[in-house]
């Protein structure tokens, strides 16, 4: 593919077409193209455009389109789409009629003036979706493992950077654009502070009766939160520090202003520390990441009783993984990321697999430039401050 074979004009040609031979259609789903590496492009950009203008266009006699699965939309793209009035009026056109929504999003834009823009934009876009009953946000992350639900973020990361990389929330025009009706919320796959989160959930709060925490982990920064923001808590045999936030307690605590969920399930829930020098989490400061019960049930299971106000189980078993896992009760119930897979139920997506290869090989990336950098760092420090260490250093 080349500016020869293939360009926003072709795009647009075939979509357009597609879209007058299916006019029964109510469901679209657009994989866009990201890069790794070198400058940022603006393919994506003008790919995701071109697909909003068709949809806001639709031909005469057409179904709305009320579910719309958006793959590998990038932050850059968002603020490109945003600060261009005709693409911005085209989006909103495609997002007023959606019922459901799954949008996966890579964040890369570090500045604090465009992360500020990204989160009026992403939550410009949602919201105009007034009728939504359905939301999945997923991330970039790569799969993590259980057997550590600590991940630290390497020092060498800037405090900018390190917020950048989190779910952002925002409430547009002072609550009057709210999602009144939206019913069911997923987060997969993603960092985000625990006011921004719980600020989610509450304002949806009216109408919403699912909510599934899938691989999320709250960011924990010594500076702004003082090490106080935990998933369960640890009850009430442990006095609580003032000013701290246990998301579990919050979401029970909503129950009295309106929350009533039906269901709760959570899978591999975390903390993202920021270990940047200067910004360590309080030593006196203790996770809750064991189970004090002594009936070794897992931190999800814990964290899905406190926040609905359960008893634990009697029995040192725990529960059946159904009974709090977001993956077991997907099995059989999926009303959030399910056309992520499959827009129809019939034709599946298969390339998950190579997807998740292709997000360990950047983790795998990543990690090795963290330690190049911290490497680098090490020695800039001992040739500054050592003059004997930095004499050898220049030998070797």
């Amino acid at each position: 593919m080349s500016d020869i074979t293939f360009d926003g004009s072709d795009f647009k040609n075939a979509l357009t077409e597609i879209l007058r031979q299916t006019p029964k259609s109510t469901r679209f789903k657009l994989n866009l193209p990201f890069q790794f590496v070198g400058h940022a492009s603006h393919s994506a950009t003008i790919l995701c455009a071109t697909a909003f203008k068709c949809l806001a266009e639709l031909p005469e006699g057409s179904s709305p389109i009320d579910t719309l699965v958006l793959g590998h939309l990038s932050d850059t793209t968002i603020l490109d789409i945003y600060k261009n009035p005709l693409d911005l009026h085209n989006t909103i056109k495609a997002f007023t009629p959606l019922k459901h929504l799954v949008m996966s999003i890579k964040r890369q834009e570090p500045s604090a003036a465009n992360r500020n823009k990204f989160t009026a934009a992403l939550w410009r876009f949602i919201t105009e979706a007034t009728n939504l009953e359905s939301l999945c946000l997923i991330g970039w992350n790569s799969k993590r493992t259980t057997s550590n639900r600590k991940h630290a973020t390497s020092f060498h990361v800037d405090l900018d950077n390190w917020s950048m990389r989190s779910l952002p929330y925002r409430q547009v025009d002072n609550g009057a654009r709210n999602l009144k009706h939206l019913r069911s919320l997923e987060l997969k796959r993603v960092d985000v502070e625990p006011t921004p989160l719980l600020e989610m959930i509450e304002h949806s709060s009216a109408s919403l009766k699912e909510l599934f925490l899938n691989e999320v982990y709250l960011k924990i920064n010594g500076r702004t939160n003082r090490g106080s923001a935990l998933w369960v808590g640890h009850g009430p045999e442990v006095a609580k520090p003032h000013g701290a936030i246990w998301i579990s307690e919050e979401l029970r605590s909503m129950a009295s202003r309106g929350l009533k969920l039906d269901t709760l399930r959570a899978t591999a829930l975390g903390y993202e520390e920021n270990t940047n020098r200067g910004n360590t989490t309080n030593p006196a400061f203790e996770y809750d990441l064991h189970d004090p019960s002594g009936r070794n049930r897992s931190f999800d299971e814990r964290f899905v009783e406190r926040a609905l106000g359960l008893q634990p189980s009697a029995t040192v078993e725990a529960k059946a993984e159904i009974d709090y896992d977001v993956d077991a009760y997907q099995q059989y119930h999926n009303t959030t990321s399910r056309w992520n897979s499959s827009l129809d139920d019939i034709f599946y997506n298969h390339n998950d697999k190579a997807l998740e290869q292709l997000r360990n090989l950047i983790t795998m990336i990543e990690h090795g430039m963290s330690l190049l950098s911290d490497e680098i760092e090490r020695i800039t420090t001992v040739t500054r401050f050592d003059p004997v260490a930095a004499t050898a250093f220049a030998d070797e």
